[in-house]
């Protein structure tokens, strides 16, 4: 869909610093997202990209700075709150629960909108038919493309309303990442980050 110009950002950040064992790796950093628009981050290993997701995430804190999600102040939220209100992180690599099934590394990412589930596994199924007939495979025996589907799979289940990936398409052919960008052509996939209660 077309960013409209006039357009409330949905993540603002001002002047974010986050320091990490002594070493200042982020440095008065600001950046605008706006509703329906892609932001890529690039740089070379080392220059904070992944250091710069996780403090949106809540799962490092800044020292300096502030973070708006949705016109409101997160950056002191903890994770699982700033997850609640739609604004999710998914990492880098095939970081799922080996022993688990499919269907419960899923459902994980379900845990804060359990009245979603359901629409969440028809969802993550469209983009990704080949786990269809794989939910109740332990993930660790996936191929290392197919446990990238569990982990993208895992952060569209919160049905966030804004999803940040780190190293998104690691261990997925072109025609995947293809139907993956082309699922969020149309409508959102979350009308109201705030109507979502946990069960």
């Amino acid at each position: 869909m077309p960013v409209e110009a006039n357009s409330t950002p949905l993540l603002e950040v001002r002047h974010l610093s986050v320091i990490l064992q002594k070493k200042r790796v982020l440095r008065d950093l600001s950046l605008t997202c706006l509703p329906h628009q892609i932001v890529a981050i690039v740089g070379i290993e080392g220059a904070g990209k992944t250091t710069l997701l996780k403090a949106l995430g809540g799962l490092q804190r800044p020292v300096k700075g502030r973070i708006w999600f949705a016109g409101e102040p997160v950056e002191t939220l903890p994770a699982w709150e700033i997850v609640r209100r739609g604004l999710v992180y998914v990492p880098e690599g095939m970081r799922v629960f080996p022993e688990m099934t499919v269907l419960e590394n899923l459902e994980v990412g379900a845990y804060l909108v359990r009245r979603e589930l359901q629409a969440g596994l028809d969802r993550v199924c469209r983009i990704f038919p080949e786990l269809k007939d794989r939910l109740r495979a332990p993930a660790g025996i996936l191929s290392g493309g197919q446990q990238r589907m569990v982990t993208l799979g895992r952060g569209l289940m919160s049905a966030p309303r804004l999803l940040m990936l780190d190293e998104p398409f690691m261990g997925l052919s072109p025609k995947l990442v293809q139907r993956f960008c082309d699922s969020f052509q149309g409508s959102p996939l979350r009308k109201n980050a705030f109507d979502m209660e946990p069960a």
